[in-house]
């Protein structure tokens, strides 16, 4: 969101696991869009919204739960997603190590 609003490259990136389909906007046509339809602007109000909720989720994993807890909740509310996702960026994302998930699996 912040390379698109400030119009600079970003240094995050995003990897598809599976077959997606991109769309892709200028800032420039966006703008242009919500002009010319007003209700677009709502939409996109709401989806950025929701966007900030799903963020402050995740950073509260990370603040409140230990590192069983992240991995226990992140089955647990994300079970088929997570037989889809190789395990080792399940780790990245949980910010442990394969090898910690490795045993947190083994005992569970």
């Amino acid at each position: 969101m912040e390379s698109f609003i400030l119009e600079k490259p970003s240094h995050l990136f995003i990897q598809a696991l599976e077959d997606t389909t991109v769309l892709l906007i200028t800032k420039e046509n966006l703008e242009l869009a919500y002009v010319n339809i007003p209700k677009l602007e709502r939409v996109f109000r709401i989806i950025t919204e929701n966007m900030l909720i799903a963020i402050e989720r995740k950073n509260e994993y990370y603040i409140k739960m230990g590192s069983k807890e992240r991995y226990t909740s992140f089955i647990s509310e994300l079970k088929t997603f997570s037989q889809r996702v190789p395990q080792y960026m399940i780790a990245s994302y949980l910010q442990i190590t394969p090898e910690y998930l490795s045993e947190l699996r083994k005992n569970k």
